[in-house]
């Protein structure tokens, strides 16, 4: 397990929240390219994968108003 400190949980910013490993390989930061070509972080998305009926479904997930940030 992996600790990440300063995170909000309930309000409270000194609360160390115990994880499991795995989790930090299944999140990442989204972002976009501006037209001078800089690159500009919006967001944190997280990958899921489900096997249905035998077809990989992979997906990205985040939340709406990251989304429409972006836009």
């Amino acid at each position: 397990m992996g600790i990440l400190e300063g995170v909000t949980c309930g309000g409270n910013l000194t609360t160390k929240m115990k994880i499991p490993e795995w989790i930090k390989t299944c999140v990442a930061f989204i972002g976009y390219q501006m037209a001078d070509g800089t690159y500009k972080m919006a967001g944190t998305v997280y990958f899921i994968h489900r096997d249905d009926n035998g077809t990989n479904l992979k997906y990205i997930v985040t939340a709406k108003h990251i989304i429409e940030w972006i836009r």
